[in-house]
């Protein structure tokens, strides 16, 4: 299980990509996605042996915040690359509320999940949030994501 809270910076993640303030969810510090920055650093997973020649079960959960969450187009994306980096498959996933009711500018909890092909040796699961055309800023705090083997061995 990756957890991220956003109150550390990981190696490779963009200072410019937290927000602190008392609004955040816990802590006090989050990230977003937004018209002008549609991608967010989220968790690389190298394939180890216990997971070749499986397909692997991807869900995330994380608490969002925005104008219009209901209509919200930001999903989950999952990709796949191989040893030299070439993307062998990739997708997204939409949110779905925990929740019937998704309440404006109030942090409401959300998950995503997929199913990848089969890994290979040297191949690496990229799992990150992608805005998709949307025009206001969503919100993201305290995420949660499990990779683990779709047969569950």
């Amino acid at each position: 299980v990756y957890h991220k809270n956003f109150e550390t910076l990981d190696k490779d993640q963009d200072s410019t990509s937290i927000r602190t303030g008392e609004e955040a969810f816990s802590g006090t510090h989050y990230t977003y996605v937004s018209p002008q920055a549609p991608f967010r650093n989220g968790v690389v997973i190298n394939v180890t042996e216990k997971m070749l020649d499986k397909k692997l079960f991807v869900n995330g959960c994380m608490y969002i915040k925005g104008h219009h969450p209901a209509t919200t187009e930001t999903s989950m994306a999952i990709s796949v690359e191989d040893s030299t980096g070439q993307v062998k498959y990739w997708t997204s996933k939409d949110l779905k509320f925990v929740s019937n009711y998704a309440e404006p500018d109030t942090w409401m909890p959300v998950t995503a999940e997929g199913v990848t092909p089969e890994m290979q040796k040297g191949y690496r699961v990229k799992v990150f949030m992608w805005n998709v055309g949307q025009k206001d800023t969503l919100w993201i705090d305290d995420s949660y994501l499990q990779v683990i083997p779709a047969d569950g061995k």
